[in-house]
């Protein structure tokens, strides 16, 4: 409901109530005792897992990842815009690594998104980073480590433009990207 009203000779117009701002980080801690995957993501109540936050992050917010293994696969089903994109990204003097057999990120159709210093190690069956239908990625992971028995090529890319991956190694069986 707007309302306006007349002060001092000048029109001034009131909307409805306010609405909360989103906050512009997101927090993962999967060893904070109060992290809750149904929660806010707020430091106070961080997520448990980078997957329950790539399900609610929007374009300009950052979801800030703390230590450990994060035995997940996680799929990003979110855009960015230009200018604003998402990103996922390492707390500062973390190490966190999604970690197993199927471990990685997958985008497939999404555009405007940053990941750094998030690694992932001992992938087998899929690739570490698979991207599809693409554009805006911008990838800098520090290191992705298949497993000495991966049948998976560690990077997958098909329809990506415009998109950058930079700074990191890769070892291990499927070392090649496809």
């Amino acid at each position: 409901m707007t309302a306006i009203a007349l002060t001092s000779g000048a029109l001034v117009g009131f909307s409805g109530p306010a609405q909360a701002a989103e906050p512009a980080i997101l927090y993962v801690r999967q060893m904070d005792p109060n992290c809750l995957d149904s929660g806010t993501g707020a430091l106070e109540q961080p997520f448990c897992t980078i997957g329950a936050a790539a399900a609610v992050v929007t374009a300009g917010q950052t979801v800030d990842v703390g230590p450990n293994l994060y035995r997940e696969r996680v799929t990003i089903a979110r855009s960015g815009v230009p200018g604003q994109p998402i990103t996922f990204r390492a707390a500062a003097g973390s190490g966190p690594v999604l970690h197993g057999p199927t471990a990685g990120f997958v985008i497939d159709g999404q555009h405007d998104i940053t990941i750094q210093g998030i690694r992932v190690l001992y992938s087998e069956n899929v690739p570490a980073i698979d991207l599809h239908n693409a554009s805006g990625i911008t990838i800098d992971v520090g290191h992705i480590g298949m497993a000495t028995n991966a049948t998976a090529p560690a990077v997958r890319l098909a329809g990506v433009t415009a998109s950058t991956l930079t700074g990191f190694g890769v070892s291990g069986q499927g070392a090649s990207p496809a």
